[in-house]
């Protein structure tokens, strides 16, 4: 993880079950739940925080952001994803 004009301050892994129900709760997170908080380098700034999943994603992926006040919320449009594809050397199906 990275953040690009900011400094990451504190991450957390948060354990969703820990979380009070809400219909808009993903049902599965296949990289958890993070809390993260970063400084940036000037007051009114933009920082960009770069996630590196521990594998490739599958199907839809969502950026949810969780609010005491207001619940589960779909952040995807503030995010941008990369879909990358992992190959095994001996697959001979692989791409060239």
């Amino acid at each position: 993880m990275r953040a690009g004009n900011g400094t990451l301050i504190r991450v957390l892994a948060v354990d969703p079950a820990t979380l009070a129900d809400d219909p808009r709760k993903p049902a599965k997170m296949i990289c958890g739940l993070l809390e993260i908080q970063v400084k940036v380098n000037r007051p009114g700034d933009t920082a960009t925080v770069t996630v590196f999943p521990p594998g490739p994603g599958a199907g839809r992926v969502q950026l949810v952001q969780v609010s005491a006040a207001k619940g589960w919320l779909d952040y995807s449009a503030y995010a941008s994803f990369n879909v990358v594809a992992f190959f095994n050397s001996r697959t001979p199906d692989m791409p060239t």
